[in-house]
């Protein structure tokens, strides 16, 4: 007998509240149903008389099976929301996470206040300056714009920092690096369906290694950058302290790929070679921004500052720990 999506609603939430008692269930039952049935989740309140079809119905079996075992809903449906972005995510690839919308806060922030210098520079050289766009929403309306800003997405996972960057700056070209080629294939791909793909490229390796052949002098850097030329590093590298990794919750210890959590004994294993690396691709006065485990910020700060980074600060995440790092490379700096 065919279901109406409220019964259906109400089922898959009742069978989630049994299998997994510290899920939001009534929000990841509409999730579900929202992708069984291809349809906004917003939507589900208006669709509750309408009965659910056999094949929708089967796609909808399928999503709750996983959940009932602990599969993370983004994994069954395929699909996460992060900021304006709708994104394919695998298992290969960590879930978004709200904070990690923060990181992009602070990334477009500094490049507002890179687009402020450029104006003063510009009216003190008696040129006209025309105001940058940094609003949402812009897509991939200005593929004839040369970017103004080079940003590195280091351990780019799904893509979601790039891309929104990308997505929501149409002046930004991001470099996308990541150790794992299943990472880069669904960054990728995720570009290529938000048409960003000629703003968002992508480069296999382990940190800096994946940008070797980018700042070399050889025919093949067609982009022609060296080091000392980029704007921003930006990171969400594996931080979680490996003692901790026994104590994460069952969704994420059994579910999210380990090589993006373990950071190691302190959890700033990737970040003590990430910091020094990105000070030396900076351009002087550009800004390094990490997100790293609460317990981890403030030796981190003493890192970045011994490493040679001026104003770093830190900044709390929505739930008031402490999570981003935010550093600047001299303007005077001899660093190459």
């Amino acid at each position: 007998m065919s279901s109406t999506v409220a019964q259906a609603l109400s089922q898959v939430e009742h069978e989630i509240m049994r299998a997994c008692p510290n899920a939001h269930a009534k929000s990841e039952a509409r999730l579900l149903l929202a992708w069984a049935c291809d349809i906004d989740s917003t939507r589900v309140p208006c669709e509750m008389e309408r009965v659910v079809s056999p094949d929708e119905d089967a796609r909808l079996q399928q999503a709750r099976a996983l959940r009932a075992q602990g599969v993370p809903v983004q994994y069954c449906t395929g699909k996460a929301n992060f900021r304006y972005l709708t994104l394919d995510i695998t298992p290969q690839v960590l879930i978004p996470r709200p904070e990690t919308e923060l990181l992009v806060d602070e990334v477009l922030d500094a490049c507002k206040s890179f687009d402020a210098h450029r104006a003063r520079i510009s009216s003190s050289n008696n040129q006209v300056h025309v105001p940058s766009l940094n609003m949402h929403a812009q897509g991939n309306n200005n593929k004839t714009q040369a970017p103004r800003y080079t940003i590195v997405d280091m351990c780019t996972g799904s893509g979601c920092i790039g891309l929104s960057l990308a997505y929501e700056n149409p002046h930004v070209r991001v470099l996308a690096c990541d150790i794992s080629a299943d990472a880069l294939r669904c960054a990728a791909y995720n570009a290529q369906t938000l048409h960003l793909d000629d703003r968002f490229l992508c480069f296999q390796g382990n940190l800096g290694e994946a940008l070797r052949d980018v700042f070399g002098k050889t025919p093949d850097n067609k982009l022609k950058l060296q080091p000392g030329m980029i704007d921003c590093v930006v990171s969400n590298p594996p931080y979680i302290p490996h003692a901790e990794m026994d104590t994460l919750p069952f969704d994420v210890r059994n579910f999210e790929p380990a090589l993006a959590l373990d950071g190691g004994a302190d959890g700033l294993s990737v970040f003590y070679r990430l910091a020094p690396w990105s000070l030396q691709v900076l351009k002087p006065g550009g800004v390094f921004v990490c997100e790293l485990h609460e317990t981890c910020l403030e030796q981190a700060q003493n890192f970045a500052r011994s490493a040679g980074f001026e104003r770093v600060s830190i900044r709390h995440d929505l739930a008031g720990k402490l999570r981003i790092l935010k550093a600047y490379k001299p303007t005077a700096s001899t660093s190459a």
